[in-house]
């Protein structure tokens, strides 16, 4: 599986949970928050690929995701690379 991803940023939890919401809303990506609202699941659909599941804590200067799930055709570091290039432009 991928190796979880760990950004630090310096927007404060509230802010990088918006940016990330944004992020998401923009890729069509279904975000599932737990009661806290700073942590949760993510979820999308890749035609022809199939689904890719995470999970994502986000802390007043960091955000952590892991991938649960994602397509076997897609290769591993490359959806690892395109995940913190999205998101590393989000929370800067």
């Amino acid at each position: 599986m991928i190796e979880p991803i760990r950004l630090a940023h310096g927007l404060g939890a509230e802010e990088a949970r918006r940016r990330v919401e944004q992020l998401a809303e923009r890729h069509g990506v279904r975000v599932t928050p737990h009661a806290d609202g700073l942590s949760g699941g993510l979820e999308t659909s890749a035609p022809l690929l199939g689904t890719v599941r995470a999970r994502y804590a986000i802390a007043e200067d960091s955000l952590e995701l892991e991938v649960v799930q994602a397509p076997g055709l897609l290769p591993p570091g490359a959806l690892r690379r395109r995940l913190v290039e999205e998101l590393a432009r989000a929370l800067a």
